[in-house]
């Protein structure tokens, strides 16, 4: 028979073992962080996609706010017009 072996890479992250690390040193007394330090590794993966969706975020507002200047431009606004039409969306004429 032939054996089939299969094998997982599931375990602990590097920030994850830096976590469990000054976890225990808090607790034994070796550092003397606040516990907002001592736990910031366990919030890394969280930290990131909130820069990640920030990143996207402000693409896309400043993509918007593009395209609607060069409409605005094609469209010959004055100058009160172009900002009221930056801001809302909308044409006011």
């Amino acid at each position: 028979m032939s054996s089939s072996a299969s094998s997982s890479s599931g375990g602990i992250s590097v920030a994850g073992l830096l976590g469990v690390a000054f976890v225990v040193l808090k607790l034994t007394g070796h550092i003397n962080w606040s516990w907002w330090y001592v736990s910031l590794p366990f919030w890394g993966g969280f930290a990131l996609v909130m820069v990640f969706l920030a990143v996207i975020r402000t693409y896309c507002v400043m993509t918007t706010i593009y395209y609607r200047y060069r409409k605005a431009r094609r469209c010959q606004l004055k100058q009160d017009q172009l900002l009221k039409y930056l801001i809302y969306g909308r044409l006011y004429r």
